[in-house]
C-alpha cells in the first residue's frame, strides 16, 4: 500500500474542544454534541471525491489522519469542498463522483471522529454515534474472526446499533453480537435458552432478526423427535433478547421437514419463507406462507415459489445415501426499482476446477432470482451464482447511511466466518464490492 510522505493539504477548524476528545469514555446527547460543537467551519479543500460512514476510523487509516477535530454533520460536491452543517442539517452527497458511495441521510447525535485518505486520494469521513456505548467488557471481534455460520444482520431503527444473532456455542441457545459500524462485533451473551417446555431439541440454526410491530423477532430452525425440523418465531422487547417462544410449536406445515425460515412484510401483510428440505424430497424448495397479524399462526395455505433445480447453476449433492438439489436460505429484498430480488443458496455445478481441487462436489454459492409477479412469482433465475468463495446463507442490510451490505458465511467447507461487504444493485445487475 502506498504511503504518503507529507498531507497534501493543510485543515484548519474553528472549533475548540474540551481537552479530552468527546468520544474518549463518555456519553453525549444530540443537544450536548451541537452545544460542544457549535460555531463556523471554514471550507476544507480535499484532494478526491468524499465517502462518508458512520464509523470508527480504521487502523488502516491512521497513517492518514487529515483532522480528529469536528463537526456533526458534512456536505460534499464534485469540486471535493467538505463545509460544517449544523445538526440537524441533511448530509446531502449528490454531485460527488460517481467512484465514491453517496448518502443522504439526517445524522442526530453525531459527530465527525476523523478525516483519512486512501491511496486513491478518496477522503473518508468517519462519524460516531455518542449516545450508544456499547459493552466495555466483551472484546471487539473482527468480521472476519467473527466465526459463525448464517450471520443475519439487523439495522436496529431503535438504538441505531447493528445486531448480528447466532448459534450458542453448546448447540442449544442462540446468542447476539452488536456493532456501530458493521466492521467490529462485541458480544452481548446468549439471547435465547430454551426452558424444559420447549419444543426444539436440536439444531438451533438460523437465527434470523427482526423488528416488526414495535418488538424483535427470531425466525429459526428446530428440530424434535416428535414434530422433526421446523421453524417458529421467538419475541423479545430488545434486540439482545431474553426471547422466548412466540408459540408452542412450529409455524411450518407439521409433517414437513423445513428449515432456514424468514419473515417477510408485504404491504403490511406478514409471511414465512421458508424451505423444504432435499433430503425430503430430492429437489429442495422455497414456500411462502401468509401469517396472522400477530405471527402466531398460519393465515392460509403455503405457496410453492420454485425447486432448486430450476436456476441452470446448480448441481446435485449425495449425502446420507441420497443425491438432490439444495435450497438454503431465501432472503426477500425489494428493490428501489419496486421489483423483489431473492437471495438464495446451494451448490453450484461441479467445474474442471474443483475437480482439480480434490472437490467431489461444486462450491456452496449464492443464488439471485427476481419476481414476475410479487412474492408469489413467477420468480426468474440469474444464470450464475453472485460468488465464487464458498459462501452462502446471504442477505442484505442497508447500513445506517445508506449503503446496501451483504452478509453470509464462507468458506462453507469451513472454518466458516462472517463476511460483510458493500452490495450495489443497479437494475437486475447486483454486484458484491470486493
Amino acid at each position: 500500500m502506498r504511503r504518503y510522505g507529507q498531507l497534501l493539504f493543510a485543515v484548519s477548524f474553528a472549533v475548540v474542544f474540551l481537552n479530552t476528545p468527546l468520544w474518549a469514555g463518555c456519553v453525549c446527547g444530540g443537544d450536548e454534541v451541537s452545544e460542544a460543537l457549535r460555531g463556523e467551519v471554514p471550507q476544507v479543500q480535499l484532494p478526491g471525491p468524499v465517502v462518508v460512514d458512520r464509523a470508527d476510523m480504521p487502523a488502516e487509516d491512521n497513517g492518514r489522519d487529515i483532522s480528529d477535530r469536528g463537526v456533526d454533520a458534512l456536505s460534499g460536491d464534485v469540486s471535493g469542498r467538505v463545509t460544517g452543517r449544523r445538526t440537524a442539517d441533511v448530509l446531502d452527497m449528490e454531485g460527488v463522483s460517481s467512484a465514491a458511495d453517496r448518502y443522504s441521510a439526517r445524522e442526530s447525535g453525531a459527530a465527525l471522529s476523523a478525516f483519512g485518505y486512501d491511496d486513491r486520494n478518496v477522503v473518508h469521513v468517519y462519524l460516531r454515534d455518542y449516545a450508544l456505548p456499547l459493552p466495555a467488557d466483551s472484546a471487539a471481534v473482527p468480521t472476519g474472526q467473527l466465526f459463525c455460520r448464517d450471520p443475519f444482520v439487523l439495522a436496529d431503527p431503535v438504538s441505531r446499533l447493528y445486531f448480528l444473532p447466532v448459534r450458542g456455542a453448546d448447540g442449544q441457545s442462540f446468542m447476539t453480537y452488536a456493532s456501530r459500524d458493521l466492521h467490529f462485533w462485541r458480544s452481548l451473551g446468549k439471547s435465547f435458552t430454551p426452558d424444559s417446555t420447549f419444543w426444539g431439541e436440536s439444531d438451533f440454526w438460523a437465527p434470523d432478526l427482526f423488528y416488526y410491530g414495535g418488538r424483535y423477532y427470531l425466525a429459526a430452525t428446530f428440530s424434535a423427535p416428535e414434530t422433526g425440523r421446523g421453524c417458529s418465531l421467538l419475541v423479545s422487547d430488545k434486540p439482545s433478547g431474553p426471547f422466548e417462544p412466540l408459540t408452542e410449536g412450529p409455524l411450518t406445515p407439521l409433517g414437513w421437514t423445513c428449515l432456514d425460515a424468514t419473515l417477510w412484510i408485504d404491504e403490511g401483510r406478514p409471511w414465512l419463507i421458508f424451505c423444504r428440505e432435499w433430503l425430503e424430497v430430492t429437489d429442495g424448495e422455497v414456500w411462502a406462507m401468509p401469517l396472522t397479524e400477530d405471527l402466531t399462526a398460519a393465515a392460509g395455505e403455503p405457496v410453492l415459489l420454485f425447486s432448486a433445480s430450476e436456476a441452470r447453476w446448480t448441481g446435485p449433492i449425495t449425502a446420507y445415501g441420497k443425491t438432490g438439489y439444495v435450497t438454503d436460505a431465501p432472503f426477500v429484498w425489494r428493490t428501489e426499482s419496486g421489483e423483489l430480488l431473492m437471495l438464495w443458496s446451494s451448490f453450484a455445478r461441479l467445474t474442471d476446477e474443483d475437480q482439480a481441487a480434490g472437490r467431489t462436489e461444486g462450491k456452496y454459492s449464492i443464488g439471485v432470482a427476481w419476481s414476475k409477479g410479487g412474492l408469489t412469482g413467477p420468480w426468474i433465475h440469474e444464470k450464475v451464482p453472485l460468488n465464487d468463495d464458498d459462501g452462502g446463507h446471504a442477505m442484505i442490510v442497508r447500513a445506517f447511511g445508506g449503503q446496501l451490505h451483504i452478509s453470509y458465511h464462507a468458506p462453507n467447507s469451513g472454518p466458516t466466518h462472517a463476511v460483510i461487504r458493500p452490495l450495489r444493485i443497479r437494475g437486475r445487475k447486483v454486484t458484491i464490492m470486493y
